[in-house]
């Protein structure tokens, strides 16, 4: 009976600690992933700000794309 117990007790712990190391990276890689997202949040909101500013009809892209025929690439 106490052999038994032993070993559960044992498989119990491998499986605890193996837990706990998963878990840990799964934080780890979830706090990374939201540090990206803030990132991706803080780029976002910039280029949109960047945009919102854009005058359109001062800077007419038309115009700016007009194609040039003397230059060769």
């Amino acid at each position: 009976m106490g052999l038994v117990f032993s070993i559960g007790m044992f498989l119990w712990l491998i499986f605890r600690n193996k837990n706990q190391k998963i878990q840990g990276f799964y934080a780890e890689k979830l706090a990374d992933l939201n540090t990206q997202l803030e990132n991706h949040k803080k780029q976002i909101n910039t280029r949109s700000i960047g945009l919102n500013r854009y005058d359109f009809l001062k800077y007419n892209l038309l115009d700016a794309l007009v194609v040039q025929h003397d230059i060769r690439l």
